[in-house]
């Protein structure tokens, strides 16, 4: 394993400052992997914490449900984003 202090882009601020990281951000295949991640990651999500309302018959508010699948797309899309800008510098 390596050691992380070594990679470049160890800083996520700055990491975040970097062109390059929002170009490769904006890339179709990394939006259409943090779509896919997000699609999955976030039913699951929906189901283990609103299972109570579902069963119920009813639905959680729409801000819950938004953000429930934001939270995968972003996690994946830094992690896709930071990945390539580290591939592509070192």
């Amino acid at each position: 394993m390596s050691d992380l202090k070594s990679l470049p882009g160890e800083n996520p601020v700055a990491l975040c400052a970097n062109k390059s990281f929002w170009r490769a951000a904006g890339e179709r295949d990394t939006v259409v992997r943090a779509l896919k991640v997000a699609a999955v990651v976030g039913l699951v999500l929906i189901l283990i914490n609103q299972i109570d309302v579902l069963i119920a018959g009813g639905l959680p508010p729409i801000w819950k449900i938004i953000l429930t699948f934001c939270v995968p797309y972003s996690v994946s899309t830094y992690s896709v984003a930071s990945f390539k800008v580290m591939q592509r510098s070192g």
